[in-house]
């Protein structure tokens, strides 16, 4: 027998955590779904990451080679198990075709799509639910194509963001090598010129090869210090009470908070309308939902927000009573909710937010951009001029 760790949707709704022995990974899920519980990881206990041998985690663009053509050979009536190893076959990623290899072997084995792929290490918790959704409703081919174009959404917004946040990091990195260069490498030539001078030097002159003495001598403290500060905020980061007061921090922060904000709701929202559509109950759904969501507090406003919906108030109002969703989206979904389609109204709420966020972003990075320019030039300019100004100044006192 074997320990695993586990984590699984009761049919309340609760995540619940917890370990058990089984013989096998799959005998333990097995034994989970028997329960009525919907298995979201299961690993070795203490192993890293919950990964299997010759099994790694797919990053979401994986997952979505593989959903994306997996759906349209089965809206073209492929069988599933065909449907796989001719996926594996037209993928050129390693892992996507292993995936899908791990996956038919399991669907010859008589498994159904949703338990195949709760055994697969690092599968969103979203996905199988959706596919027992699908195999319940013979809809199979259709759920997975909704999902796929969901998914293709989602990444693009992703990668748009992550495009426009490049330039700004890659101008951070230009300023410090800049700067390191100027210091370590370009003012010491002039410390021979300058060291006879002395206080007769310019106080901004002064001030510059001071600088370069540090960063030549001592610069590698500032390497260190950072090094420790880092390590020092991921133990803070590792503790419930740090990772909340962390979480709290970064949603207050102007500009920022918005964005973490409307990217935490875009995911939520997208994911909840997707499994309702797929017909997955309210409260698993929002349990399942919920793990999209990285921010603490946020998760902890969504489970609030959960329990007064499957209480018997509406969802819109559980939400804008106790997170803080944008408020235009959350009107689109209490129409949607009021007129019995709330799947769609959330999935029309996520593509609003996402448009939201895009246009966010850009404005931040459009603003960001000449700040950190001018920045760069004014010390760059700075440190120039004060060197001229040394120049100068042993002209004065030559000619004197």
């Amino acid at each position: 027998m074997t320990r695993f760790s586990y984590r699984a949707v009761t049919p309340t709704g609760a995540i619940e955590r917890g370990r058990l022995d089984a013989e096998t990974r799959e005998a333990l899920l097995d034994r989970l779904r028997a329960e009525g519980k919907t298995p979201l990881s299961v690993r070795r206990a203490g192993a890293l990451g919950g990964l299997s041998p010759g099994a790694g985690r797919l990053p979401e663009s994986a997952w979505l080679d593989l959903v994306r053509p997996l759906a349209l050979l089965l809206r073209s009536g492929t069988p599933l198990a065909e449907s796989l190893r001719m996926t594996a076959s037209l993928s050129r990623r390693a892992g996507v075709r292993a995936a899908a290899l791990r996956l038919r072997a399991r669907i010859e084995e008589g498994r159904s799509l949703a338990a195949a792929l709760e055994a697969e290490p690092g599968v969103p918790p979203h996905l199988p639910a959706l596919a027992r959704a699908g195999e319940h409703a013979g809809t199979l081919a259709e759920v997975l194509s909704r999902l796929a174009g969901r998914m293709k959404s989602a990444l693009a917004m992703r990668r748009q963001i992550g495009s426009a946040m490049a330039y700004p990091i890659v101008l951070v990195f230009v300023a410090i090598g800049a700067l390191t260069v100027l210091l370590g490498v370009v003012v010491p030539r002039f410390e021979t010129v300058f060291a006879a001078q002395g206080e007769a030097l310019p106080a901004a002159t002064r001030f510059v090869m001071a600088a370069s003495r540090f960063v030549v001598s001592d610069g590698w403290t500032i390497a260190v210090a950072l090094l420790l500060a880092w390590l020092g905020l991921r133990l803070y980061a590792g503790r419930p009470a740090g990772r909340r007061r962390l979480a709290e921090a970064l949603l207050r922060m102007p500009m920022l908070g918005d964005l973490v904000i409307a990217s935490a709701f875009t995911g939520f929202a997208r994911t909840l309308g997707g499994l309702i559509e797929a017909g997955v109950p309210l409260g698993q759904a929002f349990t399942i939902a919920r793990a999209v969501v990285g921010n603490e507090v946020l998760r902890s406003e969504f489970d609030a927000a959960s329990a007064r919906a499957q209480g018997g108030e509406g969802l819109a109002r559980a939400l804008e009573a106790e997170t803080r969703f944008p408020l235009v989206p959350l009107r689109v979904i209490l129409v949607s909710e009021e007129s019995g389609a709330l799947a769609g109204g959330l999935i029309e709420a996520a593509e609003m937010a996402s448009e939201e966020l895009d246009r966010t972003v850009k404005t931040a990075v459009s603003l960001v951009e000449p700040a950190l320019i001018l920045l760069l030039g004014l010390i760059v300019g700075g440190i120039v001029v004060s060197l001229f100004s040394g120049i100068l100044a042993m002209n004065a006192l030559a000619f004197d």
